[in-house]
């Protein structure tokens, strides 16, 4: 797996957390929310790093259609392409270090 895949497996792990808590919140099931954060702390205080996580990643994927879109020459569009998947391994390894550091901190699994 690259670094890309495995940074995306665990912040849609984090995601599910987060909207699990929030429907059950609109629910009104308050004591439920309350137990899956006791239990699952660590992820749901994650979900912002998600969140934005996914939004970059978006962003750069756009960023690669329209380069393959584009009417650059063949060389300038590898080019670019290689940069923006430099950027996504960058932006997935930084963001599995900052996860990583969480969950130290908290005392997470």
């Amino acid at each position: 797996m690259t670094g890309v895949q495995t940074c995306a497996l665990p912040i849609y792990e984090v995601l599910q957390v987060k909207n699990t808590v929030t429907k059950l919140l609109e629910e009104g099931k308050v004591e439920e929310a309350n137990a899956l954060i006791n239990k699952r702390g660590t992820e749901y205080m994650q979900a912002e790093l998600a969140n934005t996580f996914k939004a970059n990643m978006n962003m750069l994927t756009q960023a690669e259609r329209a380069i393959a879109a584009s009417k650059m020459t063949p060389e300038a569009k590898r080019e670019q392409l290689d940069q923006i998947r430099k950027m996504k391994i960058g932006l997935a390894n930084a963001t599995r270090e900052i996860s990583d550091k969480t969950i130290r901190l908290v005392g997470g699994s």
